[in-house]
């Protein structure tokens, strides 16, 4: 059975309004460390006329978490000593190992179903991830 490699913070995004552009804005943000599994993907970088770096990653989530498209996930957080997430100086948003930002879940997430026998991987909830900056 595969275990855990890291400890990740899922951001689940409340709606609130729509910006000037109809974007949705969200209202609040609630985060919760689970158990997961990770692994980084590569990068990407455009350079016309632009500094853009495109990081894709996957995480597995346990069976029956859930996760929606607007979500944010901190692949490896900071914890303190109780296993608290560290939050920035926003006071909102959790830091992250690496120091970057929040990546966004890439698409819908999808769970991989039971086999015929009833059973399921205890890390089946796959979710895409991309964080861009520049």
């Amino acid at each position: 059975m595969t275990s855990p490699n890291t400890r990740a913070a899922l951001g689940t995004v409340t709606p609130g309004g729509t910006d000037d552009y109809g974007n949705p804005v969200p209202a609040s943000i609630t985060w919760t460390v689970l158990d997961a599994i990770w692994w980084p993907g590569g990068s990407s970088e455009r350079v016309n006329g632009q500094d853009q770096v495109t990081w894709a990653n996957t995480v597995c989530f346990p069976a029956g978490t859930v996760v929606k498209a607007t979500d944010k996930v901190i692949p490896v957080p900071v914890l303190d000593a109780d296993g608290d997430l560290v939050l920035g100086d926003d006071g909102v948003t959790p830091l992250s190992a690496d120091g970057g930002k929040p990546f966004q879940v890439d698409g819908q997430p999808s769970a991989y179903p039971a086999n015929t026998a009833g059973w399921q991987h205890p890390y089946s909830v796959v979710c895409a991830l991309t964080r861009t900056t520049g």
